[in-house]
C-alpha cells in the first residue's frame, strides 16, 4: 500500500489530482520508494527510486477516467484503475 506521495517535497493528500504533476515520489508500507514521471498528458513511467530501474508504465485511456498499468516484463496489461494513485499502487504491488 502507498503510505505517502511526495510532490516537490511535500506530502500530497489521497484526494490530490496527480495527473498534472511532472514527477512525484510514492512510498509504500514495506519501505519501497518509486518515482512516477509523466511522459506526456496520458503516459507515465514508474521506476524504482533506489535503482532507477523501470518497473512499469501507466496509460490514461482516451475519453475515459481509467488508467491502464502494465508491468515492464508483462506481455499484456496488468489491469486498470479509476485514478492515478490507485494505478501506481496496483503496479507497485506486482513488484513487491
Amino acid at each position: 500500500m502507498i503510505t505517502d506521495v511526495q510532490v516537490d517535497g511535500r506530502s500530497a493528500s489521497r484526494d490530490s489530482d496527480l495527473t498534472g504533476e511532472v514527477v512525484f515520489e510514492a512510498k509504500t508500507d514495506d519501505g519501497g520508494s518509486y518515482t512516477v514521471r509523466r511522459n506526456d498528458g496520458r503516459n507515465w513511467t514508474v521506476t524504482s527510486a533506489g535503482t532507477n530501474a523501470q518497473i512499469g508504465t501507466i496509460h490514461r485511456i482516451a475519453l475515459s477516467a481509467q488508467y491502464k498499468y502494465t508491468k515492464t516484463d508483462a506481455h499484456i496489461a496488468s489491469g486498470t484503475q479509476h485514478d492515478l494513485w490507485n494505478a501506481v499502487e496496483s503496479l507497485v504491488s506486482l513488484v513487491d
